[in-house]
């Protein structure tokens, strides 16, 4: 059955193994019949309604990995996908890129993956360590365990991998009066204020504008 056998009977687990044979097998046999539809370009039903980030059923918003260093968002049909210090000294080291201390290593780079139906695009840059790469008073990405930022055009990236609560202040720029955060939903009045709070191992993303609206319509590719 397409690799979805039970336990045998020798297994003394074979009660439990055999209980989710029967609870999971149809939906399972369902999963691979749909699977078999779609490469025969068949129509595929999803009867749970669930739908997944970067599917055209679910919302615009963005999600957040502090640990792996990563942004996932969903905006008006694009798709972007953010690293901060990707691929560090030790990369493929889980002991050197997971836990904080010592051992932890940097490479202060950022990953920038942006895919619209009519354009993929991929950015590689430094993050604000220094005033080389564009540091500024409340603006510099931390060191290893910390709070990381990034900035390039009309987004702006946090990922807080402290256990306390830190702030972004956004550095002036021109036609940024607004900003919207994908990973709350907040949106932001910075002619009030540009300094922003980010949660404590949590993350944001910001686009900004000119006014609200134009904050939840920017666009990285404009830049």
């Amino acid at each position: 059955m397409f690799g979805f056998s039970p336990p045998e009977w020798s297994n003394g687990n074979i009660d439990e193994g055999q209980n989710r044979m029967f609870r999971w097998g149809t939906a399972y046999l369902g999963l691979v019949q749909n699977a078999i539809s779609a490469a025969a370009g068949g129509t595929v039903t999803d009867p749970s309604g669930v739908s997944f980030l970067h599917e055209s059923a679910h919302a615009d918003t963005a999600w957040a990995d502090p640990v792996a260093g990563t942004i996932s968002q969903k905006q008006n049909g694009q798709h972007a996908f953010i690293v901060l210090n990707w691929r560090p000294y030790g990369y493929g080291d889980a002991s050197a890129y997971v836990k904080p201390g010592a051992t932890g290593t940097l490479s202060n780079i950022a990953r920038l993956h942006i895919i619209t139906p009519s354009a993929d695009r991929i950015v590689t840059a430094y993050l604000p360590t220094t005033t080389a790469t564009g540091t500024t008073t409340g603006f510099t990405s931390g060191g290893y365990g910390g709070l990381y930022v990034f900035r390039f055009g009309q987004y702006v990236a946090a990922l807080n991998l402290s256990s306390s609560a830190g702030s972004i202040t956004l550095p002036p720029m021109a036609g940024t009066n607004a900003a919207r955060d994908w990973v709350t939903g907040n949106n932001y009045d910075l002619a009030k204020t540009r300094t922003l709070a980010v949660t404590a191992n949590a993350g944001m993303l910001l686009t900004l504008g000119n006014s609200q609206a134009d904050a939840t319509t920017a666009s990285a590719l404009a830049y």
